[in-house]
């Protein structure tokens, strides 16, 4: 709200700037301590029916709010619209103050908060993935498919020359976005929570992958090909709401916070060398690549798979 009644350009630049890296920073801690909070609420049975609704309210929101921003600040400037973003985080701020259920798995004991103990907390959730196979298997899977999932990324904004269609990427995000609308809304209908069901929807999201370079192949027009990415997104939306459901199930509840950070930790480690392979490969950018990166999701499903059966099971 105070950017909003900076004169200066310029200072206001600078201050959106550190506003964002604040806001990103804070969602870090607030996406895991949201994720670790909700089983407090939630019954164990419902986890996969309430992650599949937020999910659908998220991707709704995801879609929706850019097209409203866009119209607010067109019709009444960048002021108004700071105004009006400052408003809903405290409205935010205020409905989550408003909730009184309390944590019975957290003690009384007070402790001081230090870089040291944030350090012991990060170290004792690491040690505890680690030891319990089931939860290090979901970590390297995880982490795995963050790694494909960022190559992706690097390649999916190259579209437009690849299927040599001027709007390619517009509706790869378009097919995208109705896919996990779709795979949120059919996640607990169509999947059971299990390690069978995570695999097998990974090895689908490859598929999808694979269908891209398939479908550019056989010389099929763009829109059709980027049904690929609505697939891919169908199924990947299916995992993750299977996954975080599982984690949250596994995990004992004094444990969630300090096991969610140490996933998205490691997970997030693998994209930035993903991103750095792509770049430096000059072959990376290619209708092939899609495939390469579907195969590769494909090897980390069946490799789960074995290890599941031969270790889990």
């Amino acid at each position: 709200a105070v950017l909003a009644f900076i004169g200066n350009d310029n200072i206001m630049l600078y201050g959106l700037i550190a506003v964002n890296a604040a806001l990103a920073i804070m969602s870090a801690f607030s996406g895991t301590s949201f994720r670790s909070y909700v089983v407090t609420v939630v019954a164990e049975d419902r986890l996969v029916a309430f992650n599949s609704r937020l999910e659908v309210i998220s991707q709704i929101v995801s879609i929706s709010s850019p097209l409203f921003a866009f119209l607010f600040v067109d019709r009444f400037g960048l002021k108004p619209t700071l105004i009006l973003d400052s408003v809903t985080f405290f409205l935010s701020f205020l409905l989550l103050f408003s909730i009184r259920e309390e944590e019975k798995h957290i003690t009384t004991e007070k402790r001081n908060t230090s870089i040291k103990s944030i350090l012991r907390d990060i170290k004792e959730g690491m040690f505890f993935i680690v030891k319990e196979k089931e939860i290090f298997f979901l970590l390297v899977i995880a982490s795995m498919v963050n790694f494909f999932i960022a190559a992706f990324n690097y390649l999916a904004p190259f579209s437009n020359q690849r299927f040599v269609h001027p709007s390619s990427y517009a509706t790869l995000l378009t097919m995208g976005a109705a896919g996990s609308i779709a795979g949120a809304v059919l996640a607990n209908k169509l999947f059971k929570n299990s390690y069978n069901s995570i695999l097998i929807a990974l090895a689908l999201c490859g598929v999808g992958l694979a269908a891209i370079t398939i479908f550019a192949v056989l010389g099929l027009p763009a829109e059709v090909i980027v049904t690929g990415n609505l697939i891919f997104e169908f199924f990947l939306t299916i995992f993750n709401i299977h996954f975080f459901s599982m984690v949250q199930k596994k995990v004992p509840k004094h444990m969630l916070g300090r096991v969610f950070s140490s996933i998205f930790t490691v997970a997030v480690i693998f994209m930035p060398i993903s991103t750095a392979i792509m770049t430096a490969l000059p072959f990376s950018i290619s209708i092939y690549a899609f495939a390469v990166i579907g195969a590769g999701i494909l090897l980390v499903s069946g490799g789960g798979f074995l290890y599941s059966k031969k270790v889990l099971d």
